[in-house]
C-alpha cells in the first residue's frame, strides 16, 4: 500500500502542480535505482510513466 497514491495524482495535488527541483530528482533517483534494479534480473518495464510510480507516506 502506498499511501501518497501515484505520482500523477501527488503532482496534481501541489501548488502549480509544479514540483520542487530537490522533490523531483529524490523521485528520479529513485526511479532509476528501481529500473537498475530490474534490468539486473534481467526484466524490463514498458510502461513506465508517472501513473505507474507509486509514492510512500515518505513521498519516496
Amino acid at each position: 500500500y502506498c499511501e501518497q497514491g501515484n505520482l500523477l495524482t501527488y503532482q496534481s495535488k501541489l501548488p502549480g502542480k509544479v514540483f520542487p527541483l530537490k522533490h523531483a530528482v529524490k523521485v528520479i533517483v529513485e526511479v532509476m535505482k528501481a529500473l537498475k534494479c530490474i534490468h539486473e534480473k534481467n526484466f524490463i518495464h514498458r510502461d513506465i510513466k508517472s501513473e505507474n510510480v507509486l509514492l510512500k507516506k515518505e513521498g519516496n
